[in-house]
């Protein structure tokens, strides 16, 4: 009447992502990566200590690959992928200036100046209702 779980059978993602996330020099991979993260780790156990840090741990990995697959998409010339990516990038970690202020220079570089200056807008506007 016992039973056991066969480990070998269970695919999850957050191990597909460690896996995939560490091989960061294919865009391939590292977009793969990106699709694997589905959110913070445990996310309903807030605030449990022992899982803070494991959190943190892989939102800063989640954050590189967002900002690296940005910065290349900007570099090969495909500003809509790139804007994905920013988007996402900015949503994840709205109060990093670096981040959106290389999203705004990427805008400009495409001339894309109208929508810089909108995101440049949301982005103050956001800081703000923190702020308060």
């Amino acid at each position: 009447g016992l039973y056991s779980l066969n480990t070998a059978l269970v695919d999850l993602d957050l191990a597909a992502f460690l896996e995939v996330s560490r091989e960061t020099s294919d865009i391939q991979e590292l977009i793969r990566a990106e699709q694997l993260y589905k959110g913070d780790l445990l996310e309903e156990y807030r605030y449990e200590a022992f899982i803070e840090t494991e959190r943190e741990r892989l939102r800063i990995k989640y954050l590189h690959i967002l900002s690296t697959l940005a910065e290349y998409f900007a570099g090969q010339g495909d500003h809509y992928r790139s804007m994905e990516y920013y988007e996402k990038l900015c949503a994840k970690d709205p109060f990093n200036h670096k981040n959106v202020q290389a999203y705004v220079n990427m805008l400009k570089s495409f001339d894309l100046h109208a929508y810089a200056q909108s995101v440049a807008e949301r982005m103050n506007r956001i800081s703000q209702e923190w702020a308060e």
